[in-house]
């Protein structure tokens, strides 16, 4: 796939549906072009990204627009979202019933952006059972500040893991969960789904989640058996020396084995004997801050 240069056409279809999007106030007058003269695909750029080939738009951003009312389902939208590989709905406060349904049919979508949109537990369970067993295609999830707590967590957990029995050649790669509450019950469920055979996830960011010492441990203990993940962000929780020396002990007893090459640690309290043995382990200056390893 490529994206759409100065020189692009979108595809007929595609622009039916934009132009249709637009005229409903979707795009919130972020668009300054006129809609009757929109022939070259970077007109429409950034919102939209269109696929230099086909026409057919591939990414759609929508973050920020008001979206109470959900998206009209009006003459070319279909087509428009058929191709859609990267979707953006953060903080447009859209109903997770429409929110649903339109997901479902993204059956390419391989990133989707529902920061800020204030799912809770509520919505991020809807989410979880409604959708992600259907998202086959799904690379990145992004679910960061929307308030989501333990129970929001483990339902997440639950809907992951439906979704990674499913016979899919790809799987989701990176999770964003920063800013929200999941606490270390949050973090247990996420490091027991973590263990599951064929978890292709590479990158888990859980920077703020009031994650305490026995979560950290349970994530470490996940990288006994989880292989593929090689970036943890845990960035402002409150792991403490005692979450830290989890992580040192699991690294060391591996010996290389597991895939972790970056653990971000900064404001855990962890202090500077337990960032040390922490840093050694990993073999890597990035896991905590510059600050703390510099300490006299």
């Amino acid at each position: 796939m490529t994206l759409s240069s100065s020189s692009s056409a979108i595809h007929p279809d595609a622009l039916k549906g934009l132009i249709t999007l637009r005229e409903a106030g979707v795009f919130h007058n972020k668009l300054s072009v006129d809609i009757d003269n929109q022939h070259c695909a970077d007109a429409w750029s950034p919102l939209v990204q269109c696929d230099d080939e086909t026409g057919l738009v591939v990414a759609l951003d929508l973050g920020g627009c008001r979206l109470r009312k959900g998206i009209p389902h009006g003459d070319g939208v279909p087509e428009v979202l058929s191709s859609v590989q990267t979707l953006n709905l953060g903080g447009t406060d859209l109903p997770i019933s429409a929110e649903v349904i339109i997901l479902k049919e993204l059956v390419l979508l391989e990133t989707l952006h529902l920061g800020g949109n204030g799912l809770r537990d509520a919505g991020t369970t809807v989410v979880a059972q409604e959708y992600l067993p259907t998202a086959l295609s799904l690379k990145c999830l992004d679910l960061r500040y929307n308030d989501i707590r333990p129970e929001g967590c483990q339902a997440l957990c639950q809907g992951l893991a439906t979704l990674l029995q499913k016979d899919t050649d790809t799987g989701l790669v990176k999770l964003f969960l920063e800013g929200n509450s999941i606490t270390d019950q949050g973090a247990v469920a996420l490091a027991q789904w973590l263990k599951l055979d064929g978890n292709p996830l590479q990158e888990l960011f859980l920077g703020s989640n009031s994650i305490g010492p026995d979560g950290a441990t349970a994530l470490a203990e996940a990288l006994q058996t989880n292989k593929t993940i090689s970036k943890i962000f845990l960035e402002g929780n409150r792991i403490g020396p005692v979450g830290a020396d989890a992580f040192t002990k699991v690294l060391t007893e591996c010996k290389g084995e597991t895939a972790v090459k970056h653990l971000y640690c900064d404001n855990n309290d962890i202090g500077k004997e337990a960032s040390k043995r922490l840093a050694k382990a990993l073999n890597s200056a990035t896991t905590v801050g510059d600050s703390l390893l510099e300490e006299e």
